[in-house]
């Protein structure tokens, strides 16, 4: 699939994924505190962003040349190795402040050839032939051009699409910007020149691509901003769940609602350094009246929290669901054994979730280590006993303020899905919906990181099996 968008594009092609970020980076090159390496501490969220979603990301910046004047660049962040493309070509004027670059740039994503082009770079056909000489079957544009521009520099894309057989994705900047009023109108064009699909005007979108067997099929998803504070007329919500419980997914689901503002983990020990704006929460935290004043702050601008059972104390946990005024989620596992399992190869993978896999997954798992019989005897007796206790405190508020469900619930039965769904948005109290990405977050093959295949890469599994497999606490393999 080809994705391109009027501010950004994102592409992925059989298993490769590219996000490429159009910013002017020109109108700031002079600023010498402005000029990055991938390094760079500001460029944090971007590498994190890149490992966690096996992403590779290209941000246009001025960036540092080794001689006098910076070079206008686009910063590749990659799950492997960071690199720099500087653009080669610059508009009349820019020489003035920058200099050029001198190397043709073709990533290898996950076997795919993308070259890279920054704006006038498309205005010289022996940039598209060069990429194409060193194998890119994808040349990916970062431009800006106005109305007077557009139609001449597309046509040029175009024919650089059919003459060199490459998917040509181009992203035009679409919001005024030091005096240009760019077109944006973002599109894509087959290996034989045939436009595939494009924006509409300046708006905000993603212009798709997929590739099927009789060629490219577009399409252009419009973005509709949800807004940045929550709506108050919906009762604040707690979605509490011990670890590898699938709560992320359902987290996910109702922050799809178009309604609802859903905080994943605000507790959690790395939570600051996931966004950029995120907030120490945890180190704010020391007594029930500290959180409460944490959780007052959250609630002005969210409907509704994920948080698991750790790393805050269980009267902490408890304190908090008890608060008379939010209705509280609660999601427990009750295969206890594939829970232990879980979160242990997770221990030794430093992998948490199915989006941050790396293309290697055999190899990963591989190098499985035996899982001490002990510790999961003692991870699902702890677990379990917390759980218990939760539930027996929740059970003594108002039956309208507590929804209990499991993952079994949810994610082995598909049939009953969007009922369990819409059970829950009525519980919050949002219009029902279930839409196609809500059902696709739900299935297992797609979402699910751990699987029976992958539980046989752990040496003594069948030791776990035979001593911890039963019917209290689930099987590791089949039911």
């Amino acid at each position: 699939m080809i994705c391109s968008c009027s501010k950004s594009t994102h592409t992925s092609t059989t298993g490769s994924r590219l996000s490429v970020r159009n910013r002017i980076s020109w109108t700031l090159a002079f600023a010498g505190d402005l000029i990055l390496v991938p390094e760079d501490k500001r460029l944090h969220r971007l590498h994190e962003l890149s490992r966690r979603l096996d992403l590779t990301i290209i941000a246009g910046a001025p960036v540092e040349s080794g001689i006098e004047k910076p070079h206008i660049g686009a910063l590749v962040f990659s799950p492997g190795q960071p690199s720099i493309y500087a653009k080669k070509h610059l508009h009349g004027g820019e020489e003035m402040f920058l200099s050029p670059g001198d190397q043709t740039c073709v990533l290898n994503i996950k076997g795919r050839q993308v070259g890279l082009a920054i704006c006038a770079d498309t205005n010289h056909p022996d940039h598209a032939r060069d990429a194409a000489d060193h194998g890119a079957s994808i040349y990916a544009a970062g431009v800006l051009l106005n109305e007077n521009a557009y139609a001449s520099d597309t046509a040029l894309l175009q024919t650089y699409a059919s003459k060199h057989g490459m998917l040509v994705v181009m992203v035009n900047y679409s919001k005024p910007t030091g005096g240009w009023t760019p077109a944006g109108k973002s599109a894509i064009w087959d290996e034989e020149g045939q436009q595939v699909t494009k924006a509409d005007g300046t708006e905000n979108a993603l212009v798709l691509a997929t590739r099927h067997a009789e060629g490219w099929r577009g399409r252009v998803i419009k973005h509709v901003s949800k807004p940045r504070k929550k709506t108050s007329a919906i009762s604040d919500f707690i979605l509490f769940a011990h670890p590898r419980s699938g709560s992320t997914i359902i987290a996910e689901i109702l922050d799809l609602h178009p309604r609802l503002r859903v905080l994943i983990e605000p507790f959690a020990e790395n939570f600051h350094t996931w966004e950029r704006d995120n907030k120490n929460y945890l180190e704010q935290i020391v007594d029930a009246a500290s959180l409460d004043t944490q959780l007052t702050e959250i609630f002005t601008e969210y409907n509704g929290i994920k948080v698991t059972s750790w790393p805050l104390s269980f009267e902490l946990y408890q304190h908090m669901m008890m608060h008379t005024d939010r209705k509280v989620i609660f999601l427990r596992r009750e295969n206890l054994l594939k829970t232990a399992v879980s979160s242990a190869i997770s221990h030794q993978t430093n992998v948490w979730e199915k989006r941050n896999l790396p293309a290697d997954v055999e190899g990963l798992y591989k190098n499985l280590q035996n899982i001490p019989i002990d510790k999961l005897i003692e991870y699902i007796e702890a677990t379990q006993k917390g759980m218990d206790l939760y539930e027996k405190r929740l059970h003594t508020r108002p039956q309208n303020m507590v929804k209990m469900i499991t993952y079994e619930a949810l994610y082995d039965h598909p049939s009953d899905q969007e009922t369990l769904m819409h059970e829950l948005f009525d519980f919050i109290g949002v219009e029902q919906i279930f839409t196609d990405k809500m059902k696709r977050l739900l299935d297992k093959g797609l979402s699910q990181m751990n699987t029976e295949d992958m539980y046989r890469h752990i040496p003594n599994h069948e030791e776990i099996e035979t001593q911890l497999g039963n019917k209290a606490h689930g099987f590791l393999f089949g039911s």
